[in-house]
This record gives structure tokens, C-alpha cells and sequence, in this order.
């Protein structure tokens, strides 16, 4: 049993959600879905590969969501953002995420208003 093996058993395992049950991978495409629908963008465009802010802004705001739950390693949440066709990104990306979001959080009003209605969509489906 190598790695790979154990990260699959680890997003086949059932999560119980209020009344509901939902695998990790339903939970993370529902936080996926909640965060493409507020930015206005697809999941292909969220994970193509490239630097546009918006792409950028949305795996970042992914990657602080992850990480804020606590249930994953820095390498983990690096590896569930990776674009499509990249190396996954390393834990020290994914730090740098989080201070990001955070520092535009701060400084841009509009962009704090939809990360927070991104935060409580997710409370509210409980993912």
C-alpha cells in the first residue's frame, strides 16, 4: 500500500453532515462549487493553469477554506489545488495563500464581503 492508496481510501471515507452523509470529495466539490459560484468563474477555469488574477484569487480562497478546517496537511491542501497538467503546490505555497487572502481581505472591502459569504455558504451546507 503506497500513498496514493491511503489518499484515496482518505476521500472515499464518509463524513456525516447534520442528517446528511457525504464523502470528503462530495464535501470539497461542494466547496469548489460554493467558491466558483461567488467569483463567477467554472471549475475548469478555476484550476487551468496560468497567473490571472482571478484563477490565482479563487485557488487561494480554496486553499485558505482547506486550511482554516484544520483536517489537512500544508502538502495535502497543495496537492487538492494543483492546476491541471502542474506539479502540485508545496506547502510553503500554500502559506503564502493564506496570508494573501487574508491581506486582500483586509484591504479590499468587496473582496472581504464575498469571502465571508463564501464562509458562511459553507457553514450553512455544513461542508
Amino acid at each position: 500500500m503506497d500513498i496514493k492508496d491511503i489518499y484515496d481510501m482518505a476521500e472515499a471515507a464518509t463524513i456525516t453532515v447534520g442528517r446528511q452523509k457525504m464523502t470528503e470529495l462530495q464535501r470539497q466539490n461542494n466547496i469548489i462549487t460554493l467558491i466558483c459560484s461567488e467569483l463567477g468563474m467554472t471549475r475548469a477555469e478555476m484550476f487551468r493553469w496560468g497567473r490571472k488574477r482571478e484563477r490565482v484569487v479563487a485557488r487561494y480562497v480554496y486553499m485558505k477554506i482547506l486550511h482554516d478546517t484544520g483536517r489537512f496537511t500544508l502538502e495535502t491542501i497543495g496537492r487538492k489545488a494543483k492546476c491541471f497538467g502542474a506539479n502540485p503546490f508545496n506547502h510553503a505555497t500554500v502559506l503564502y495563500a493564506v496570508g494573501q487572502v487574508n491581506n486582500l481581505a483586509d484591504t479590499d472591502r468587496y473582496f472581504a464581503n464575498k469571502l465571508k459569504a463564501i464562509e458562511h455558504n459553507i457553514k450553512l451546507i455544513g461542508a
